[in-house]
């Protein structure tokens, strides 16, 4: 969602920032389509939603039972920081997910901080909510 509101903003394009990551797929064309179309947009959107779970599956693991605001914040932050220095420092820039070739550095800050937010939020607002149904 932030990242179709960031494309939007920057190239009034929605769709740019989510085609990019099917320059896995397709490296010569992806870029360059910035409006929704199946392949660009499908694939694209595939490719970043499986990347995601595949994060978030990591987080659920290192969180494990742990519960404390502060325990659940810290895995959250590190998995997200895990998974930018993949995306932009180990992986070939081939496997990067593309979008920051349209968006600016800032952004990315944005789009990752959102990332830790996704994955923080359930674990706190189960957390709260247990605390609501024992009183």
């Amino acid at each position: 969602m932030l990242l179709s509101l960031l494309s939007h903003g920057r190239l009034r394009a929605p769709a740019a920032g989510t085609n990019a990551t099917s320059h896995w797929i397709w490296p010569r064309s992806a870029h360059r389509h910035v409006q929704p179309d199946m392949p660009h947009t499908l694939v694209g959107y595939t490719i970043h939603h499986l990347c995601s779970v595949f994060w978030a599956c990591g987080y659920e693991l290192l969180r494990g039972r742990r519960h404390a605001p502060e325990a659940v914040l810290a895995v959250a932050t590190t998995t997200t920081a895990v998974a930018y220095l993949v995306d932009y420092k180990v992986v070939p820039a081939r496997l990067s997910p593309g979008f920051e070739r349209h968006l600016r550095r800032s952004d990315l800050v944005w789009v990752y901080a959102a990332f830790a937010a996704g994955l923080a939020l359930p674990a706190l607002v189960a957390k709260r909510s247990r605390r609501t149904h024992r009183r």
